[in-house]
């Protein structure tokens, strides 16, 4: 198990737990073994050992048809044969006997360990009165976020209980407000406030730590209203001119009489378990460095095969060229799963709430498990390459539950900036109504007949209202695709490589003057990487 290793390295990731109906999308699946460096499945299963419960139908089938059986030369072999069968059964039944007629005390433990498995935690578990998420932009305010957002839970959950809440309604505070008290209190007791990274001394929201509410007891009592203060995601993180006088007929109070820590897979789980509460999390944050061989013909070409940015091949892959280009990605695939890769490079930290966990989830990386993250991130795509926050998506809390389907899971959070939820037009027949039904050529060079599928709006439509996944594009990265607007784009296949960490797809580019058809393929890259050459239409 690699639990064992995670405990081994305590400061890559703290939960916290302060104590004292709503379809949440943009969560994210932050999987057990991520901080470890593993990039094999938690869990494992041992092959199911039937190969020898077979043979026991056939022995019990040849006894049975012993009496049937005529007198002949190997008679007395087969007789011989059975009666050792008849000793081996006489010999299986006097050990059950032992077994049924053990001491107390051996009946006593074995009810006891029966007892101990149905006592067992779950396998998985989401917490209650969860509120919507909300997006911190480009500030460094995730510290402030996932702070609030463990009191906001905490206030649903009590006013539901004592019935000046009803189970429908909920109260949003504001993070702006609790970032300027904290920044506040901070320059009372710079002795909290003073960690590397964090700049509240320094009269900024830029960075921050949860458990800091437990220590400044005065913010206790100066968590506002978010009409009181709406969140500036670009302007001055300390604007907030009704603050002050909105402190002074503050309704809410906060009593934190305690908070715990846990930084091992199996006491987080556990500590959510004992009070049916999210934790604040907080967690390094790294990059992925992909390599490809600059023997290949497309990297060949690119500047990053170019004697100044090319670097040595790693020696843990078969790249088959001593170069290498290095395309850098997230920690993060578009699905809103984190992830470990071999070849990483840590940059920063990253707060947010772990609002529950399923063991039995797989990701498409193939890790099992996972604790579901309420982030304050948003779905979009960032910057120009998948380097730095990279394409970023997410899911609802029932969805890496496993309680919706794929489909219902669409139309509530689409997510349909991530490539690998695109659909193909292309690939698509008109139905037994659609005249031709779908006249498909499979081989490259050819001409795709899309006249009744994706040239067919009415098609179009209905194929849309009923997946809910994007099925036009447009080309946004000039160097790869052509940016002119005559050209229409339809994703006519994708696939995984060998290894099932690469994917490509192709494009079907359509000339919408002339008819001509051109279809374009990327080469093997990190998924989000297409997100950055076309985008749905």
């Amino acid at each position: 198990m690699l639990y064992e290793q995670q405990q081994q390295q305590p400061s890559r990731r703290r939960s916290f737990l302060v104590t004292g109906g709503i379809a949440l999308c943009a969560v994210a699946l932050f999987v057990f073994a991520c901080c470890l460096g593993a990039t094999v499945a938690v869990y494992a299963t041992q092959p199911n050992a039937a190969a020898n419960t077979r043979e026991a139908p056939r022995m019990m089938e040849a006894r049975g048809h012993a009496p049937e059986m005529r007198v002949g030369p190997h008679f007395e072999e087969h007789h011989k044969r059975l009666e050792e069968l008849e000793s081996m059964v006489r010999d299986i039944h006097a050990d059950v006997q032992k077994l049924l007629e053990a001491p107390a005390d051996v009946q006593a433990a074995l009810q006891a360990h029966i007892a101990a498995d149905a006592d067992a935690q779950p396998s998985k578990w989401a917490a209650s009165y969860l509120l919507p998420r909300y997006y911190q932009r480009d500030r460094g305010t995730c510290w402030d976020f996932a702070t609030i957002g463990v009191l906001e839970q905490s206030y649903r959950e009590n006013g539901v209980a004592k019935g000046y809440l009803t189970a429908d309604q909920y109260v949003r505070f504001s993070e702006q407000a609790y970032g300027i008290a904290t920044v506040r209190e901070c320059a009372k007791h710079p002795e909290v406030c003073d960690v590397p990274g964090d700049f509240a001394i320094d009269n900024s929201t830029e960075g921050g730590e949860i458990d800091w509410i437990y220590s400044l007891t005065a913010l206790y009592s100066q968590v506002l209203p978010l009409a009181v203060c709406p969140y500036t995601p670009d302007g001055d993180d300390m604007d907030c001119p009704a603050m002050d006088a909105a402190l002074k007929t503050n309704p809410i109070k906060f009593d934190l009489k305690n908070i715990e820590s846990a930084y091992s897979v199996e006491d987080s789980k556990a500590m959510m378990l004992k009070y049916q509460k999210p934790l604040g999390w907080s967690s390094y944050m790294h990059v992925v460095n992909y390599y490809f061989p600059c023997t290949e013909g497309y990297w060949s070409k690119q500047a990053a095969c170019d004697e100044d940015h090319r670097v040595r091949c790693p020696t843990n892959g078969y790249y088959n060229s001593d170069y290498c280009a290095i395309a850098v990605g997230a920690m993060y695939n578009m699905d809103g799963e984190f992830y470990m890769h071999d070849n990483i490079v840590t940059e920063g930290g990253h707060a947010m709430n772990a609002v529950g966990f399923n063991d039995h989830f797989t990701t498409s990386a193939g890790f099992k498990g996972g604790f579901i993250i309420k982030n304050s991130w948003e779905d979009r795509v960032y910057g120009t390459s998948p380097a730095g926050r990279g394409a970023r998506g997410s899911h609802s809390v029932q969805y890496w539950m496993q309680e919706i389907s794929d489909w219902e899971e669409r139309t509530i959070c689409p997510n349909p900036f991530n490539p690998e939820h695109w659909l193909s037009c292309v690939q698509q027949s008109a139905g037994p109504t659609g005249g031709r039904r779908g006249i498909i050529p499979q081989i490259r060079g050819t001409t795709y007949d899309i006249s009744e599928t994706c040239l067919d709006s009415t098609f179009m439509t209905h194929l849309v209202n009923v997946t809910y996944q994007p099925t036009e594009f447009k080309c946004i990265d000039s160097n790869f695709c052509s940016t002119d607007s005559k050209y229409r784009y339809f994703l006519v296949e994708s696939a995984w490589n060998a290894n099932n960490d690469l994917w490509s797809a192709c494009m079907l580019r359509y000339d919408t003057k002339t008819a001509e058809q051109l279809e374009i393929c990327t080469p093997f890259n990190n998924p989000s990487a297409v997100a950055y050459i076309w985008n749905r239409a």
